[in-house]
């Protein structure tokens, strides 16, 4: 180094995680060096997962290995292959069970019943994910054994502080959900009463048909901007006075030949409050549309039925009930659909 004042160079390196500094002066200046502390990672014990039907299981030898108390059924639920691991109360894992869902579930239920006679206290446990483990857990619930569930998302966080591993199989899952309800983070799961589970199917079905719905407005709409573009500005795409209008009378050369019928239908399906104002502009726009004429489906234009037919399906839907247009739909009358009419039928359709 030159002359000068003293001067302090700093050295930084990172060595095990630690940051080392050298100072360094003028010659004769002392200088030292922090040294990486040596850090001893901490064993994990290394699990073992050994499966095995539960037709190879002995109840006696099974309550002897379990002693008494509490014993803990946890499973991971599949749609055949299901596992689950038996615990003792105290946390130890002392088999890993496999069977077939649902035609193997009697003998799980006959294995359980067997560990109640020998004095022991049953609990199972699973996880609220999917539909494949209701029957299981029907079965579980009127044979008297209480069920509780945990969360999915524990289970898969819990993976790696469990073992070591990040990965999750069916035996190590079975055996997280088990140490998960031990620690207490389980809650009991009761069976729905009867009128929630009506009113689940009923949003599940509502849903159904809201989708279906949506696709349905998705293709009127296009439809529309090529054939009638002046409409939806009077009246409200996918109204129940709309969708009637396009399935019953037609497009606007139709409306506008049967003006008289249209107008009828318009009042009829509002109820009279659609106001006349409203109507006559319906039936205005009708007269001088700019939009492309439109060709009978019978000509077999893809691009007239596509639109005609989402037109009429929502009128079914809109006006005559969901019941009904599923009856159509899955041909419980008979019939499908209705075909929109093509020019020459149009005079002769009668307005409900």
């Amino acid at each position: 180094m030159s002359g000068g004042d003293e001067r302090v160079v700093l050295t930084v390196a990172t060595r095990c995680g630690r940051l080392s500094a050298i100072w360094s002066g003028k010659a004769g200046m002392p200088r030292s060096e922090s040294k990486p502390s040596d850090v001893k990672g901490i064993p994990m014990k290394k699990r073992t997962y050994r499966k095995i039907s539960v037709k190879e299981v002995e109840v006696e030898n099974l309550i002897a290995e379990l002693g008494s108390g509490r014993v803990v059924l946890a499973i991971d639920v599949a749609k055949v292959d299901m596992v689950a691991a038996v615990v003792a109360g105290d946390g130890r894992v002392v088999r890993t069970i496999a069977w077939k869902n649902p035609t193997e579930n009697g003998l799980v239920l006959d294995l359980l019943a067997g560990l109640g006679r020998g004095g022991l206290l049953v609990e199972a446990v699973m996880e609220s994910s999917g539909t494949y483990g209701d029957v299981l857990r029907h079965q579980l619930v009127t044979g008297g054994v209480p069920v509780f569930r945990v969360s999915g998302k524990r289970t898969h966080d819990a993976a790696d502080v469990y073992d070591g591993v990040p990965s999750l199989h069916d035996a190590k899952s079975a055996a997280i959900i088990a140490k998960l309800h031990l620690d207490g983070a389980s809650r009991r799961w009761e069976p729905l009463s009867g009128e929630k589970r009506r009113l689940k199917a009923a949003i599940a079905t509502m849903d159904l048909f809201r989708e279906k719905n949506q696709r349905l407005i998705h293709s009127l709409e296009s439809g529309l901007a090529r054939y009638w573009p002046e409409v939806t500005e009077v009246v409200e795409l996918g109204s129940a006075t709309l969708l009637a209008l396009l399935a019953r009378i037609g497009g606007p050369r139709d409306v506008s030949a049967q003006a008289a019928a249209a107008r009828k239908l318009m009042l009829g399906m509002s109820h009279r409050l659609m106001s006349e104002e409203k109507v006559e502009a319906v039936l205005q726009c009708a007269q001088t549309s700019v939009g492309l004429p439109m060709l009978a489906l019978g000509a077999g234009h893809a691009d007239d039925a596509g639109w005609r037919s989402a037109s009429r399906a929502q009128g079914v839907q809109k006006s005559e009930g969901g019941s009904r247009a599923t009856e159509r739909e899955h041909g419980g009358s008979g019939a499908g659909p209705r075909d929109w009419q093509d020019h020459r039928r149009g005079a002769g359709r009668r307005c409900r």
